[in-house]
């Protein structure tokens, strides 16, 4: 048995690696690249999308939380518009009471003033009826 490297072994392990080396610039190195950008282009739009959700989540929040604003802005216009007008119907009211009472009090001056005139007249005229009656039944003047 020869166990010696003959010189077709040492011809194949150069033509392999001439070959690998030719293979390898012409074949794997461009696959290599072309499954890289593949990779790239893949993790990247993943990335993107993932961006692109939390942006519309961070985008999502914020307009709740506009909303939010704005209903709170709303509530406490409607409870100052409706504080107002509870305010000024209270005045209205009031101003409504205050006349109403100066108005009775006028009336009630007016009417005693009535009263007091038709009292007047009525003895007035009670005394002339009297002295009239006296002077029928008893035939004269009555002093």
């Amino acid at each position: 048995m020869n166990l010696t490297p003959d010189s077709s072994i040492v011809l194949q392990i150069v033509t392999f690696i001439v070959l690998w080396a030719i293979l390898k610039r012409l074949l794997f190195d461009p696959f290599a690249q072309v499954l890289e950008q593949r990779e790239g282009r893949t993790t990247g739009a993943h990335a993107a999308a993932s961006r692109a959700l939390q942006d519309v989540s961070h985008a999502r929040e914020q307009h709740e939380q506009a909303i939010q604003a704005a209903r709170a802005e709303i509530a406490q216009r409607t409870e100052a518009a409706r504080k107002e007008a509870h305010e000024e119907r209270e005045r209205v009211v009031a101003a409504a009471r205050n006349e109403s009472a100066a108005s009775m009090v006028r009336q009630r001056a007016a009417l005693t003033q009535q009263v007091d005139s038709a009292r007047r007249t009525l003895l007035a005229e009670a005394e002339g009826i009297a002295a009239e009656m006296m002077q029928s039944v008893v035939g004269r003047k009555a002093s």
